[in-house]
Formats: structure tokens, sequence, C-alpha cells
């Protein structure tokens, strides 16, 4: 039996006895058991809280059923999922590497920290708010609260996790509102919630959004449906039931909901190059932009064909840099499969390295640039877990370096 067939009939077989358990008795136990003291990076690696929340999303998709769980019950099923990870991983079938990948990429999502949570946060609060107004206007039509104020309250809230001791925060709402209104509405600080909340009572409806169509190993190293929503509502209680989760989740919703407004990719396509080029005219490299030096030069010099976004010029080297305003797909951060890797990173970085590839060959056949050593840069919005031009010659797209060969 293969490694996806051993693992689809021991998801099915956990998920028939989970379907036994009443939901709120499951949500109460799994609390039990997610929440513990903060003990640093290695603790949270150990815990492996992706697991436990992949868990929940099992646990809660089928009908509610009558046994109560308890938390002895809730472990031994909870470590019966743990052990599927090899065949999850389908080590022993395909590309090692790229096999690896999404298990490496799951722990890596967990592992940012406090600071880089922060600092995600004051950087995209200048992109979507310094340049462009649209983002703001479209995010307030769309859910009532503003985009400062979503912003305010956020970074209220991470700052308050800093310090705590536990892997869980109750939000002190009497605090929040001291601190927060009246310069924030009450009404805005409701929306925040109602945006990113979900009760305990609809939190299995709102897993069963989730569900997929078929039992897929890669579904094992997918992010939560809890990162859309990492505060639980239960009465008036309201529980940030992982911080790891809320501090990444939080800095990745606002890029996230944008993208589903239609017309998004039409501004933020440019907008998130301009902001590109505002950070590499600080570095006090010599910068080329697409629309000025380099057409410019490729004019001068007859040349016709494809070109980057910018360049940095120093006497011996060239780097070069293309912009690509994309945040990885589900599938893209899961799949091990080269062919569905390739078909999604074709339009964004293969279309990258092939621009980069053709500007450094042209540049390279003048003068001023005939003596210089180029690199490429391919500058997404997120983190891709991809390792380089090469391991994308050697592991996604083979045909790439026939390509070159051919074309250069």
């Amino acid at each position: 039996m293969s490694n996806k067939s051993s693992y689809a009939l021991k998801i099915e077989r956990l998920k028939k006895e989970l379907s036994q358990f009443e939901h709120f008795s499951i949500i109460e136990a799994f609390l039990s058991v997610l929440i513990s003291r903060k003990n640093g990076d290695i603790d949270t690696l150990r815990r492996m809280p992706w697991l436990q929340l992949f868990f929940l999303k099992l646990a809660l998709q089928s009908e509610s059923g009558r046994r109560k769980m308890n938390k002895g019950q809730l472990v031994a099923l909870m470590n019966r999922l743990y052990s599927f990870q090899a065949d999850a991983a389908q080590l022993d079938d395909g590309d090692l590497e790229l096999n690896l990948r999404p298990m490496l990429l799951q722990q890596m999502w967990y592992q940012r920290g406090e600071n880089y949570a922060l600092l995600t946060m004051f950087r995209q609060r200048l992109l979507f708010q310094k340049y462009n107004p649209w983002y703001g206007q479209k995010f307030k039509e769309i859910t009532s609260l503003s985009l400062d104020n979503f912003y305010v309250i956020a970074i209220f809230l991470m700052l308050r996790t800093q310090e705590h001791k536990a892997t869980a925060l109750e939000i002190n709402l009497a605090e929040l509102i001291h601190k927060l209104c009246p310069a924030i509405p009450p009404l805005q600080v409701a929306s925040f919630f109602q945006l990113l909340g979900v009760r305990t009572c609809d939190l299995a409806l709102f897993m069963r959004q989730h569900n997929l169509d078929d039992v897929y190993p890669s579904e094992y190293f997918q992010d939560s449906p809890i990162r859309f929503r990492p505060i639980l509502i239960n009465g008036d209680q309201f529980l940030i039931f992982d911080i790891h989760l809320f501090l990444i989740s939080i800095t990745e919703f606002i890029p996230v909901f944008l993208k589903t407004i239609p017309t998004h990719k039409d501004q933020f396509g440019k907008d998130f190059e301009g902001y590109l080029q505002t950070l590499l005219r600080t570095t006090g490299m010599e910068i080329w932009s697409e629309s000025q030096e380099i057409s410019q030069f490729y004019s001068r010099h007859r040349i016709k064909g494809k070109i980057v976004d910018y360049l940095a010029v120093s006497d011996d080297r060239v780097i070069l840099f293309e912009s690509k305003a994309v945040e990885p797909s589900p599938v893209v951060k899961t799949s091990a499969s080269a062919e569905v890797l390739e078909r999604n990173l074709r339009p964004s970085f293969i279309k990258g390295i092939k621009q980069g590839i053709e500007t450094a060959f042209h540049l390279a056949s003048t003068e001023d640039f005939k003596s210089k050593k180029f690199s490429l840069l391919i500058v997404t919005h997120e983190d891709f877990g991809i390792y380089g031009g090469r391991w994308i010659a050697e592991h996604v797209d083979k045909d790439l370096p026939k390509w070159v060969a051919d074309n250069f």
C-alpha cells in the first residue's frame, strides 16, 4: 500500500471515531491540552500546535455526536494523528527535498517571533496606508472598520502577548476599551472582533466551510482555518487560544483580505513595486529603474527584450530586482509535486527568473556591463519557501537550463 493510500485510510478511520463525540466536549478538552505555559520555540515545536489545530478541524467536520470527550481520550487520538506524519510526507515517494518542504514551511511559519510580527505590521501599515487611500476605503466599505483602527487594535493586542506566561491570552475587554476609547469608538472595537473572532457555537460550522472534497496528504501541512479567526468568543469571554498562531495570522490577515477584492491586483502590483523602489533608494547604492535608466540604456544600445524592475550597480557586480506582488497559495506551500509547483510558479517566480536571465544577457553584451557579475533577486510580498533559481531548475522546472541554452 502506498503512503498516500495508507494516509487516506488512517484519516478516514480517525474521522469516523471522532464523529462519535459531542462538539463542545471536544472543544473543552482541546483547549485544556492546547493551553500551557510558554517555554520558548523548542517547546512550541514539541507541542506541534499546527497539528493540534488540524485535529480540531477533523474532529468538528461531521455532525456532533453523543459521547463526551475527556482530556485523556483527546490526547490518545491526537497522538494517532501525530503518527500519520510519515505517510502524509510521503518520504518514500518522489523527490525527497520536495516532500520535506511542506513540513519545513509549516514549522517555520510557527517560528516567526514577536519582533518579526510587529515589524511586519509596521511595514504593512506604511505600505497600505501611506501611499494609496484605495486600501483603506475598500476595507472600510466592506467591514465598517477603518484600516488604521484595525492596526491600532491589532498592535495593542500583540503587545499584550509579549510578557504573557501562557500560550493563550484571555483578552481584557475593559482594559482594551479604557486604553483605546474614545479615540477608537466602541463600535469599531466590536467590528474588529466580528472580523477576527468566531463564537464557540459557530466553530464547527466555520471548520466545515473549509472541508476538502477528498483526503489529501497535503492537508496535513496546510495552515489551519483558525488563522482567519484566531480569537474564540465564548459568551463574554474573548480568548486568543494560541499566541503564536495569533501573531502570525494577524500579520497575514490584511493582505489575504484585500486580495479577495477583484480590483486589488491593479492597485497592489504598482504599489508594491514603488515600495520596493523606496527601500532600494535608501541603501545608497546606484539604483536603475525599468521606467527610467534601464529603458534609456536599452534605447541607446538598441536592445529589445525583457527587462527587470530595478537593478543596483557597483564596480564589479550587478544585482537585478524583479518585483512580484504575490503571496503563496495553500497549494504552493503544501504541494510536493514538481508539476503542480511549476504550473503555479510559472506566472511569478519562473517568469521573473526568465526576465532576469534575459536582462543579464542583454546588459552583458554591452561594454558597460560585459565584465560584471550578475545576481537576481525575485522580491515577493511573502516567503514562498523557494531556495533559489538553481533549486527551481533542479526540483521544479527541469527544462529551465535547456530554455537558457536554447535562447542564450
